[in-house]
């Protein structure tokens, strides 16, 4: 929850253009290049886990659902083209809000 508050506190800072070095830190941390790339690697991480949760929640009437062992081709086809079209999206507002 801490890290949901803190990522909306960075969307309104980048809004407002408000000094908010949070994921400017963690992005320029120099603990190592192993320590560096994982604390970058959840942050991103998190971003896109929230994102995909929230798209792929959406429940069209029973059309592209995802089941276990029961999804038809086409539904499998739109989840993954939607997947890679929001892929851009996610990755720029990080990087935005980061300051990279």
């Amino acid at each position: 929850m801490l890290f949901s508050l803190l990522v909306l506190y960075g969307e309104i800072a980048y809004f407002f253009q408000l000094d908010f070095k949070f994921f400017d830190t963690i992005v320029s941390f120099d603990g190592g290049f192993i320590i560096s790339n994982f604390l970058v690697i959840f942050v991103f991480g998190y971003f896109m886990l929230t994102v995909y949760f929230g798209l792929f929640s959406f429940k069209l009437t029973s059309w592209y659902e995802l089941y276990p062992k029961h999804t038809d081709p086409g539904s499998m086809i739109w989840s993954a083209t939607l997947l890679a079209r929001l892929i851009y999206p996610p990755c720029f507002n990080f990087l935005e809000i980061s300051q990279i």
